[in-house]
């Protein structure tokens, strides 16, 4: 049986807690040195996606990008509430 106790990383500049591993008892494999490093994105990367990954010799970002997908439903509900804003800007004059 192993015991692992909290493994904490701090920002060694500011003191500042970043986040923990938790203990862990039992069937549990030893905890290996770590080098940690990072990359800044730009703001709005993510805006629809999310990392899964970084390539550490190009410490490079895969960025998953979500795909939006509408139900046969959903996409005849937005066709209908195009067309009816069209008619409605082409009875008024011009409203969009």
């Amino acid at each position: 049986m192993i015991n692992i106790g909290q493994r904490i990383f701090y920002n060694a500049k500011s003191g500042e807690k970043l986040f923990t591993f938790e203990e862990a008892s039992g069937d549990v494999q030893e905890r290996s040195d770590i080098t940690v490093d990072y990359i800044d994105l730009p703001f709005g990367a993510l805006s629809n996606g999310y990392v899964s990954h970084i390539k550490p010799v190009t410490k490079e970002a895969v960025i998953i990008k979500f795909e939006e997908t509408l139900s046969p439903e959903q996409q005849k509900i937005n066709e209908l509430e195009d067309a009816l804003l069209l008619a409605i800007d082409n009875e008024v004059g011009g409203i969009l």
